[in-house]
């Protein structure tokens, strides 16, 4: 039984209460870190009212307010900085730290036209770079005008949020120094939750236009687009003014990142403190998970949130944390099943006869044969046997704390989801396998494609943090598979890109195991829509990405032509309520008509390591999806080090 979301801390709040959340402040005495009054006192810095904007935002704090001081060391596994890009997180709407919904961050608000065409966002006034020049619209205007619609900047272009329904850039306008307008041809009321996902869909509109423009062409005799490109990472450039609560100091290829704190910071505690309380943050780069694992216990990290993130390494962890003085704090993966193994829908052969290609393909799609392959899977062995038991056997689903799941409704939805086709059931297999047709025997004793055709079931894997277990799992899967007479192989796919061509360029895997998680299906739609060129539809969402253009289109009344549907109303439909029982209905086709992935376990934790002097951690958190960008959203600036 999949337990009640009760304990799963989702409430939903309407973005306009959660403003209260980050309030501007009233006649506030403000304070100063130690090391920002003494350049005060020795003239190097104007008194912190002068750099705190009109518009300053309050954070309330986990446990106390916390005391000035310290440096922070970190880990990266990545070398684009990706675990220190999720610390960094300020985009005009943010996700709330409780995962409820979204609220306002370097905004004070925004609103939508009466017919979802038009979204104002109403930055805060008075905000500053690090460096104390003054951020305005003309920043945003810099990179939307000079760089994402300049044809000769081919770094980036317009995100797909920013575009019009034929492809084409929406209109902004900037009727002022703190607004910001965006008006498409038609409705875009979830463009304010796009926003607010991670740091990738906020991160290049960012740009200070007085330090970039100096690499331009337009604005510089001496611009060039190359070195404009070469300086625009201000994760690898400490000369790169941002409004993060701390900006680079200095950055060792392959090594390190040091940060220092940002004296320009536009946030405060309750007590109007300026933000952050920690000095420094220290970040050394190491890709080797054991090595990562063995420097955490040893108590060499003061906090991270990903450099262990494999649950089965929490009772070693356990073991050395009194002597190395920290705790352990288990979030949520918020998995919705780990791994699963989805179904490819858009299945265009690897080099099969095309009859057989055509035969296979129609057995993939058959919501029979589908639950036949879930009803053969043992998923109690793997969920003690690959997860130690530390995991609920489940069915495919998107991560169980999704604000989609709040209400009752929703939960009821979750419920018949997670339990659709979930349990074993050898002699219903058999019956389903028999149904399609797959009635004949090989000489080995195995089933043929109904044609008589031998008939191989390609299991593939690859190394997404997880090899060991995505292979122990399918294993297990490839014996159950073979108890009802299919014949399977696992395909250990090499890395990345191989496991993206299989699914992407030429559609060619059968089933593909990889975990699941998302918390916001509307802004990440490729787990249930078919409208991105990946994962269980590949042909379908090539197609509808595409414009039409490529791929190949839903078949009339079929299940994606019905998914896709849900997904073009969903955009349409200003009620978040309404919106969301949308989303229902497509977890409800998910569940009739599935599975179209092959779910094994879910709610598997994942460590969090924290010494015992680092403070203002939330207990609860969610580190699977990037989307929320944990810690970022928790405010890591109102984290502190407790000095006694």
């Amino acid at each position: 039984m999949i337990p009640k979301l009760v304990s799963r801390m989702i409430v939903i709040v309407m973005a306009t209460l959660a403003i209260t959340l980050m309030a501007s402040a009233q006649d506030m005495e403000y304070n100063e870190a130690p090391m920002l009054a003494e350049m005060v006192a020795a003239g190097e810095l104007p008194p912190v009212e002068e750099r705190l904007p009109v518009d300053v935002a309050i954070v309330e704090v986990v446990e106390e307010i916390g005391e000035y001081g310290g440096t922070w060391q970190n880990v990266s596994q990545y070398t684009w900085a990706g675990a220190i890009r999720l610390i960094m997180y300020d985009p005009p709407v943010r996700w709330a730290a409780d995962y409820s919904g979204y609220i306002p961050g370097s905004t004070t608000g925004w609103e939508y036209n009466e017919d979802g065409t038009q979204l104002t966002l109403n930055f805060r006034e008075g905000i500053k770079w690090s460096d104390g020049a003054p951020f305005t619209m003309e920043d945003i205007r810099f990179a939307w005008e000079d760089l994402h619609l300049n044809e000769d900047y081919e770094a980036i272009s317009p995100p797909g949020y920013m575009r019009n329904e034929d492809g084409t850039p929406a209109t902004v306008e900037f009727p002022d120094d703190y607004t910001m307008v965006i008006t498409w041809t038609t409705p875009q009321w979830l463009a304010h939750t796009v926003i607010a996902q991670g740091y990738w869909e906020w991160e290049r509109f960012m740009y200070p236009k007085h330090y970039l423009s100096q690499f331009h062409p337009e604005y510089s005799d001496d611009g060039d687009y190359g070195v404009l490109e070469d300086n625009s990472l201000w994760y690898e450039n400490p000369d790169f003014p941002t409004i993060f609560a701390w900006h680079l100091e200095s950055f060792t290829p392959s090594e390190s990142w040091k940060f220092v704190r940002n004296p320009y910071y536009w946030k405060v505690d309750a007590e109007g403190n300026q933000l952050p309380y920690i000095d420094r943050l220290e970040f050394e780069l190491v890709e080797d998970n054991e090595v990562r694992l063995l420097n955490a216990a040893q108590g060499q990290y003061d906090a991270s949130f990903r450099a262990v993130e494999n649950f089965t390494d929490i009772p070693f962890l356990l073991e050395n944390a009194e002597e190395s003085d920290y705790r352990v704090i288990n979030y949520a993966q918020a998995n919705g099943a780990e791994p699963n193994w989805m179904v490819n829908q858009s299945y265009r052969g690897n080099g099969e006869p095309e009859e057989v290609v055509a035969e296979i393909r129609t057995l993939l799609r058959s919501p029979a044969f589908r639950q036949a392959l879930s009803f053969s899977l043992d998923r109690n062995r793997v969920c003690d046997v690959v997860w130690q038991g530390f995991s609920e056997a489940k069915q495919f689903t998107v991560s169980p704390q999704s604000l989609h799941f709040a209400t009752e409704d929703g939960q009821a939805v979750f419920d018949a989801w997670a339990n659709s086709y979930a349990e074993l059931n050898i002699d219903q297999a058999n019956a389903l396998l028999d149904e399609v047709g797959m009635t004949n025997r090989d000489d080995d004793g195995f089933r043929t494609l109904p044609s008589g055709e031998p008939f191989e079931l390609i299991l593939d894997y690859w190394d997404y943090g997880k090899l060991q277990e995505n292979a122990d799992a399918s294993e297990i899967f490839r014996t159950n598979l073979e108890a009802v007479g299919i014949r399977a192989r696992l395909n250990q796919l090499a890395d990345v890109n191989e496991w993206l061509g299989t699914l992407n360029e030429n559609s060619s895997y059968m089933l593909s195991a990889v975990g699941a998680a998302e918390m916001d299906l509307w802004t990440y739609p490729d787990w249930v829509f078919p409208v991105r060129g990946e994962r269980i539809w590949p042909e379908v969402g090539v197609w509808y990405n595409s414009g039409g253009e490529l791929g190949a289109p839903p078949e009339e009344g079929s299940v994606e032509e019905q998914l896709i549907d849900l997904y073009e109303a969903g955009f349409a439909e200003g009620d978040p309520a309404t919106r969301n029982d949308l989303m229902l209905d497509v977890f409800r086709l998910h569940t009739e008509f599935g599975p179209f992935a092959i779910g094994a376990c879910g709610d598997i934790p994942n460590p969090v390591i924290a010494s015992n002097n680092f403070r203002n951690i939330p207990d609860t958190g969610v580190l699977g999806p990037w989307a929320p960008a944990t810690p970022g959203n928790q405010h890591p600036e109102q984290f502190f080090i407790r000095s006694n």
